[in-house]
């Protein structure tokens, strides 16, 4: 679901037997991926429906328990552990390589001049 470069995701209850890309039996809730302008990624769950198919002993993909677990509705997957660390170290190393530079920069340039940055936003359409 969702639009063109937009996506958007439904976490729906599917017996195994049954291809993915059919609809789901019963919708429980959508995940929107796409940071908004709080830089939050937003879920809406049904969690009496949730804790239903929990009792049920439903097994839940990667990607479910990932957001889940975010939530709080389960534990953090390790492999979510492990993104946010190699994304923190990526960071890192982009800040110390921008750093040098910056500071090579600033050695060449009088103190008196001034950076101006231009931020323009993108609208979003579906």
């Amino acid at each position: 679901m969702g639009c063109k470069n937009r996506p958007f995701y439904q976490l729906g209850a599917l017996p195994t037997r049954r291809r993915p890309n059919l609809l789901p039996d019963e919708v429980i809730g959508n995940v929107d991926p796409v940071p908004n302008h709080n830089n939050e990624i937003i879920a809406c769950v049904d969690l009496k429906r949730l804790a239903y198919w929990t009792g049920k002993g439903v097994k839940f993909s990667g990607g479910a328990q990932s957001v889940l677990g975010l939530a709080g509705w389960f534990p953090i997957p390790p492999k979510t552990y492990m993104r946010a660390l190699g994304s923190r170290e990526k960071e890192r190393q982009g800040m110390d390589t921008k750093a040098s530079d910056e500071t090579a920069e600033d050695k060449d340039k009088d103190k008196d001049e001034f950076v101006i940055e231009r931020v323009i936003s993108k609208k979003r359409i579906c």
